[in-house]
């Protein structure tokens, strides 16, 4: 089963006006899994720093930095706290599971 699968996250394209969007949304019921639909706002640069702090924390078993920070998403709080991330302190996913589906984005938004 794939990491959106199970996170219940649907990635899909639209088009406005000739411009193509890449979406996260979350189906199913509310809950604390929602808060994943930020990867919305992740373009392909910004899903590869996510990704190589995440890989670098996991291989140093510690963390890389204090959390991810762009502008891209300001306003949502992501801390590091190995082996989990910190979302919103809402959300606490194991790093793997998060690498897994950032890489999932990436591929979503490269195709």
């Amino acid at each position: 089963m794939s990491k959106s699968t199970e996170y219940n996250l649907r990635f899909y394209k639209t088009n406005v006006d000739g411009k193509i969007y890449n979406i996260c949304s979350h189906h199913g019921t509310v809950d604390s899994k929602s808060n994943l639909i930020f990867l919305t706002h992740l373009d392909y640069d910004d899903t590869m720093s996510f990704l190589n702090d995440l890989q670098l924390s996991v291989n140093s078993e510690s963390n890389a930095d204090e959390g991810f920070d762009s502008s891209s998403i300001e306003h949502i709080s992501i801390k590091y706290e190995y082996p989990n991330v910190n979302i919103d302190d809402i959300l606490i996913l194991p790093m793997i599971d998060f690498i897994e589906l950032l890489t999932e984005w990436k591929n979503f938004i490269n195709s």
